[in-house]
């Protein structure tokens, strides 16, 4: 799942060119309320009610981009990485908390953090957690509130 964000930008142009379907939430106040909240809630209500591109109105004049289906995610993480960024609104308060790392930085500095944190997920390394994921995942899917 990817979030985007715009002010004026039109929609992502994916390669079937599907324009998102937005969902407004407040007629005031948008999606505000939810994005402070329970935004996974928010994402997956949207994503059940309207689709795999979602165009999610935050405040009048703002929204974010939610991109649930795999050729969307494909299309801004791998093959046009460099048409986007990550919006100020995500970054700006958590490089204030932990400084500019993988998850703020962007284009060359995010490249070169990644190079090094690469060897960390290798097969070997990863094979090594997978009983850990395993157990963690299913104690989480245990403990979620049944729907």
């Amino acid at each position: 799942m990817v979030m985007l964000a715009s002010t004026s930008i039109s929609p992502v142009a994916l390669k079937r060119r599907v324009d998102p379907t937005q969902y407004r939430g407040h007629w005031l106040l948008g999606c505000v309320r939810e994005l402070r909240g329970d935004f996974l809630t928010l994402y997956e209500q949207a994503w059940r009610a309207k689709g795999d591109y979602i165009r999610i109105r935050a405040l009048p004049g703002y929204h974010f981009y939610l991109l649930a289906h795999p050729d969307g995610v494909e299309h801004v993480l791998q093959k046009n990485s460099r048409n986007y960024r990550k919006p100020d609104l995500f970054n700006l308060p958590l490089r204030e908390l932990f400084g500019d790392g993988l998850v703020t930085s962007e284009r060359d500095f995010w490249r070169s953090q990644r190079k090094l944190i690469q060897p960390a997920f290798a097969r070997q390394h990863l094979a090594r957690f997978s009983t850990v994921i395993t157990a963690l995942a299913e104690t989480v899917f245990k403990s979620a509130p049944s729907t």
